[in-house]
């Protein structure tokens, strides 16, 4: 079994391996239960220090997750990716009510997605800077944009425990953070589909476009017959739901690996699906609560691990990202909140939803999994980026909920807050 998973054998090479993955995952699941019981509202910061500790345990650090241990683990990363793209997907449905929101949340996504591909693509491109090692300068581009769409959903809902937050604006920066992770990772995932229809095309006699129609029928598919297995089994024990979501997502995340697609796209179309078709999809969002925030602890700290850094000119590269996406961010906002009548108007929205958080992690470590070599970019400019916004977004989302007038609406529960739903994307 641990050779399936590994895609190795079980010598003196990969013992230590498979102790090295298992004290991953035990130190992923006891932070998260932690932080989830003592911390909530420091989530910004403990996923900073989940990257740290990737990169300290990485080949520049102490070796325990070098390059060669992360190829022997590759089929592990790809599943807790998929972990994190299923829940990811699983949650819209809670969302679909709040249109208005979901529509803004897609014009900030394009706007800051595309404001900060573009330039980068365009500052790649005509100024005299060897690219050579990132032939070609789109999907890189495209990687990074999409990594800039996302939003920490998990930020959001630290931020209205803190301040006990309740309201139309807290419920619409919700809805933003979703729509833009989700528009973050189908974005990223169809380009590096895209970039791998050439293979597909030797390999399966596809063209670009069954490609893509063949990705996204095959998490269709998946989606279909696992919300069929849940109507059948509804009188079933939470245990079995739960077995099966992990099953299927196994599936589907040894699918993409094998064919080169991104596990977190096709595991989200496969969230997507069961989240539109299944009753109980809410249900089973609650039971993959258990594993889901460890999921994304893994995801930062493999990030952390797989980072290597660049050197000269490219570390501009993270500081030019965040600018713009600050001010993309802020236009953006105020476009989406002016396009929709029904949204609260409330100055600094885009501030509000600095923070980035594990999908972004996810968009770079997916894209780092299928093109190694071109990875020291994407994860430095993504990491870096995540690092300094996580740390400094927790004051602008306090004055936003301030200046909508939604702090202290909910009763503090034990002294701590109240007890809400976590989202950890």
């Amino acid at each position: 079994m641990i050779d399936s998973i590994l895609g190795c054998r079980l010598d003196g090479r990969a013992l230590p391996i498979v102790v090295t993955l298992v004290l991953v995952v035990v130190f992923a699941v006891l932070a998260s239960a932690l932080l989830s019981r003592y911390a909530k509202e420091h989530v910004g910061v403990s996923e900073v220090a989940y990257v740290v500790i990737g990169a300290v345990l990485g080949p520049y650090g102490l070796r325990l997750l070098d390059t060669d241990v992360m190829d022997a683990i590759r089929p592990f990363v790809s599943l807790v990716l998929g972990v994190v793209g299923f829940s990811l997907g699983l949650a819209l449905r809670r969302r679909l009510s709040a249109l208005p929101a979901l529509g803004g949340g897609f014009v900030i996504a394009l706007g800051v997605g595309g404001t900060v591909g573009g330039v980068l693509f365009l500052g790649l491109t005509r100024l005299p800077i060897d690219t050579s090692s990132l032939e070609p300068v789109l999907w890189p581009v495209v990687t990074v944009g999409s990594a800039a769409a996302t939003i920490s959903t998990a930020a959001i809902e630290s931020g209205v425990r803190l301040h006990r937050a309740r309201g139309d604006a807290t419920d619409m920066l919700r809805g933003f953070a979703l729509t833009g992770s989700v528009v973050g990772v189908a974005i990223s995932g169809t380009a590096l589909a895209l970039s791998r229809s050439a293979q597909a095309s030797n390999r399966f006699d596809l063209t670009q476009t069954e490609w893509l129609v063949a990705l996204v029928a095959l998490g269709v598919a998946c989606g279909v017959l696992f919300a069929l297995f849940m109507g059948r089994d509804q009188n079933e024990g939470d245990d079995r739901l739960f077995l099966a979501a992990v099953g299927i997502v196994i599936f589907a995340s040894g699918m993409a690996a094998a064919a080169g697609m991104s596990p977190l796209l096709l595991n989200a179309i496969v969230g997507v699906v069961v989240s539109l078709i299944a009753k109980d999809s809410g249900v089973l969002h609650v039971k993959l609560a258990r594993i889901e925030r460890p999921a994304v602890t893994t995801v930062l700290i493999f990030a952390g691990a797989m980072w290597s850094p660049v050197y000269g000119w490219w570390w501009l590269a993270p500081v030019v990202y965040l600018a713009l996406r600050l001010i993309a961010l802020r236009f953006a906002a105020n476009a989406a909140v002016e396009m929709f009548d029904d949204l609260p108007r409330v100055h600094r929205a885009g501030s509000a939803l600095w923070a980035q958080g594990g999908i972004a992690a996810a968009i770079a470590v997916s894209y780092a999994l299928v093109y190694p070599e071109q990875s020291p970019l994407v994860l430095t400019t993504v990491l870096a980026a995540l690092i300094v916004q996580d740390l400094s977004s927790g004051a602008a989302l306090g004055r936003f909920i301030v200046d909508a007038g939604e702090h202290d609406r909910l009763p503090p529960e034990n002294g701590d807050g109240p007890t809400l739903p976590v989202e950890v994307s």
